[in-house]
């Protein structure tokens, strides 16, 4: 089933189009609450506990800290490190990864490959911290999806690739000017008070929309969709957030499924 609808959102769902290939290169998924106090009395207990039991999918164990993320006047972004102590379990071959703090969960992968197996994925970790922490309730689930083009078969292609309203003014160089970039962006509400942030648009090499992203070193056109939603304190509690973040998943699916059109599904190689 092609997307051909006039607005992002419907009240018809996109059918899931496979893609043998893909132009995701990031895919995240986090889960924020209170500080938890638990981890005052025995921090390494605590993420030993966590980590020995993921280890069969996520062997691989590093500490840290979390980073503050600055925007300077010139519009870059500056990273410092906190004193709040960050762990990261990473899969064998570095393409999944479960990082945890004293306030939030988070999956992250670049080998996605579907959106059940993706939240499945956070189910199994979140039910491992909620076991080990006890969080009395949740502030903000998000999910994130980072798509990006930057072969240049590929950008050649942007205007059949994008929707018109999406391509916008990226069809505005010409013989006096190139352009080097150009970002759009819009924020969604739904009914159900979740929200959809999504931000496009051609990059320059070696810029990127996130930090945590490395940048392309040719210019790019990325998507990134960010579906989420914030609950007020003891309003949502640990459990059942799979149903939650499925949801958001797909709005996030909804917008890219919006924006992209049946040339760019049959160019990675969906059946349209």
């Amino acid at each position: 089933m092609v997307n051909s609808a006039e607005f992002p959102f419907n009240a018809e769902t996109p059918g899931n189009v496979p893609l043998e290939s893909s132009s995701l290169v990031n895919v995240l998924a986090q889960v924020r609450f209170p500080v938890q106090s638990v981890f005052v009395s025995d921090q390494d207990k605590i993420a030993r506990g966590i980590a020995a039991a993921l280890a069969a999918e996520y062997p691989l164990f590093e500490e840290g800290n979390e980073f503050a993320m600055t925007i300077t006047p010139e519009g870059g972004v500056q990273q410092a490190p906190t004193a709040v102590r960050l762990w990261r379990l990473a899969s064998a071959d570095g393409s999944w990864r479960v990082s945890f703090s004293q306030s939030f969960l988070s999956v992250e992968t670049t080998a996605y490959m579907r959106r059940s197996d993706f939240t499945a994925r956070l189910a199994d970790a979140w039910e491992v911290f909620v076991a080990h922490v006890h969080p009395a309730f949740v502030v903000r689930l998000g999910t994130r999806y980072i798509n990006r083009l930057d072969k240049p078969e590929h950008l050649a292609q942007l205007r059949d690739f994008v929707r018109p309203e999406v391509f916008g003014a990226l069809g505005t160089s010409n013989e006096y000017a190139d352009l080097m970039s150009g970002v759009s962006e819009a924020a969604y509400r739904h009914a159900d008070g979740s929200t959809v942030h999504a931000r496009w648009g051609l990059l320059s090499e070696g810029t990127t929309f996130d930090p945590t992203v490395p940048p392309a070193t040719t210019p790019s056109w990325v998507l990134d969709c960010d579906a989420s939603r914030t609950w007020a304190p003891n309003e949502q509690g640990p459990q059942d957030l799979l149903a939650q973040a499925d949801g958001l998943a797909l709005h996030a699916y909804e917008f890219f499924r919006w924006a992209m059109t049946p040339q760019y599904l049959s160019a990675f190689g969906g059946e349209v």
